[in-house]
């Protein structure tokens, strides 16, 4: 869970167990604070303590990435997981230049699920 803050230069971060957002900015891309708390339903389980909330600054020209575990999970046919970071890294460092969008995202991954490469030019969907 992020809750965005009214500054509008902090996020609150709550994580139940899953890797943290990305952020991507004029520094590269890093990651929010992840797997803090145990997943969900399974606090009662273990001597967690209260839920850990963390506030992270985000600096001017950072972009947020939240994604579902639709991508967090997807894997291709041979079991490897999608490569989110990898991914996001090589999107930030081209200058975000191919015209991504989410929907741009949602078909990356779709493709890497069937073992589909997607092409290079940008000009051919799977």
């Amino acid at each position: 869970m992020i809750a965005f803050i009214a500054d509008e230069r902090h996020v609150d971060v709550i994580d139940f167990g899953h890797e943290g957002p990305l952020v991507l900015g004029p520094r590269g891309v890093r990651r929010l604070p992840q797997e803090e708390n145990p997943p969900l339903g399974l606090a009662e389980l273990t001597e967690a303590g209260p839920t850990r909330i963390s506030r992270v600054l985000l600096e001017p020209g950072e972009t947020v990435l939240l994604v579902t575990d639709g991508v967090a999970e997807a894997r291709d046919r041979h079991g490897h997981f999608f490569p989110l970071t990898p991914w996001a890294q090589k999107y930030w460092a081209t200058g975000s230049s191919w015209g991504e969008t989410p929907s741009t995202l949602f078909r990356i991954v779709w493709c890497a699920r069937r073992g589909i490469r997607y092409p290079d030019d940008r000009r051919h969907h799977c």
